[in-house]
């Protein structure tokens, strides 16, 4: 809590407690000018005790206080004697008596200017209505249409990028024949199982006829096709009319390059889900575009009309989509795969819902460019000038209501916004100084 100090008012003499700041207001007569601080004395305390040390110290003698009780005794005796005295000499009370007739008439001759004037009493000097008046003469001129100032430039020269979800990459890259070929050695040395020429020829032929098929039409954009087609490569043959032998031994060692299959088969599972929205991201960058190019080519109208529809279209993708999405449904050889695989690949069938494209940057540059379109677009500026002009009307006919008003509906661009502001600070207390002592003035 500030500390509070002692001060007083030398225009109307009152005395208060007040914290200690730059300006301070008498709670008696509202003057700030006269405000005077003691010095020394806090809010509630005593001024300072300026009586001498040495009879500070003497106070505390009783003999001291007799002597001074004693002393003002004598000397009060022998000023009444010596009144006395003079009162009763008969030269001393006609002078007395001319004087103060002297003084008494003087003080009766003596004009209001001639009467000294305290530094408290001087009213604070108001503006007159002739000065007020004299700043409503400027006009700000609109010109129509206008260029872009240097920080309105760099906002419509500013661009962003849609920042997509979308991942159209394979989570590890596609085996070759001879990849396949030397992963299948490495599994028989590994588990010290020699496969039947006859079985590794089938899972080859598989391989060329399916796998590589599924990479060739990944490449060429052909995503529902090329994961039906790794799906496809997941039929093995069967090492062993025993289900438990061909699992023990042939799903075994092909364990790894399944599980990597498995992955594409995912990954590509969420990216079928995925186009629906990508294509709608990229329709609603197409568009951005072309927008900021409506404002390169100095388009102001073209542009603040499609403001709209580029805002609704970045919301309504932004709710989209569900929480659960599942790609379209696998072909018919889902049958002849493993059950354990099978079960694996309908897991990965339903996915999780993809990630969107982030459009809040691209909102936020909207917006701001949109602020910058409306002060340079021709129709709004029109509509400015005109609440312009219809306060200056107002003025040059003492509507200062009306003048306020029209005044307060200008918006932009900045400086005429500034200056239709500060008019219409004016004409407010031009209309409060009338209303105290009525109009005095005319408009020229």
């Amino acid at each position: 809590m500030d500390k509070l100090l002692s001060y007083y008012c030398e225009h109307c003499g009152h005395s208060f407690d007040h914290a200690e700041q730059e300006i301070i207001e008498c709670p008696k007569c509202f003057w700030t000018s006269a405000i005077k601080k003691r010095d020394g004395v806090s809010a509630g305390s005593t001024p300072p005790d300026t009586e001498p040390a040495v009879l500070k110290g003497k106070k505390q003698s009783p003999a001291w206080i007799s002597m001074r009780v004693v002393f003002g005794i004598v000397m009060a005796g022998l000023f009444l004697a010596g009144l006395f005295v003079t009162v009763r000499n008969p030269s001393f009370v006609n002078f007395f008596k001319q004087s103060t007739a002297g003084l008494l008439r003087q003080e009766r001759l003596k004009t209001p200017s001639e009467a000294p004037e305290s530094a408290g009493s001087r009213p604070e000097p108001q503006p007159a209505l002739e000065d007020y008046l004299a700043q409503l003469t400027s006009v700000m001129d609109l010109v129509i249409p206008r260029s872009p100032d240097p920080d309105e430039a760099g906002i419509l020269a500013k661009k962003v990028s849609l920042k997509t979800g979308l991942n159209e990459n394979l989570p590890s890259a596609p085996f070759s024949l001879e990849d396949f070929k030397s992963y299948i050695t490495s599994q028989e040395k590994f588990y010290k199982v020699l496969l039947p020429r006859s079985y590794k020829k089938s899972l080859e032929k598989l391989f060329k006829e399916q796998y590589l098929s599924a990479q060739q039409a990944f490449e060429a954009g052909q995503l529902l096709e090329a994961r039906n087609f790794w799906v496809h490569s997941l039929a093995y043959p069967l090492y062993s009319n025993d289900p438990r032998k061909h699992k023990g031994v042939a799903l075994k060692m092909l364990q790894s390059f399944t599980n990597d299959t498995l992955s594409k088969i995912g990954a590509l599972n969420l990216i079928l889900v995925q186009q629906q929205y990508r294509e709608r991201e990229k329709q609603m960058s197409e568009a951005y575009v072309q927008w900021t190019d409506r404002i390169k080519n100095a388009d102001w109208e073209t542009a603040w009309n499609r403001i709209p529809a580029l805002l609704k279209n970045a919301e309504a993708l932004e709710g989209e989509p569900s929480d659960r999405a599942a790609a379209a449904a696998y072909p018919p050889v889902i049958r002849q795969i493993d059950p354990d695989i099978a079960a694996a690949l309908m897991d990965i069938l339903g996915t999780a819902s993809p990630s969107l494209a982030d459009f809040s940057e691209m909102q936020r540059d909207v917006l701001a460019k949109q602020a910058v379109l409306q002060a340079l677009r021709p129709e709004g500026l029109k509509e400015q000038k005109n609440f312009y002009e219809n306060g200056m009307a107002a003025v040059r006919g003492k509507d200062w209501k009306r003048a306020a008003e029209e005044f307060g509906k200008v918006r932009f661009p900045k400086d005429y916004a500034a200056d239709a502001a500060r008019k219409a600070g004016i004409v407010k207390k031009i209309e409060s100084l009338e209303a105290e002592s009525g109009p005095k003035v005319s408009i020229a």
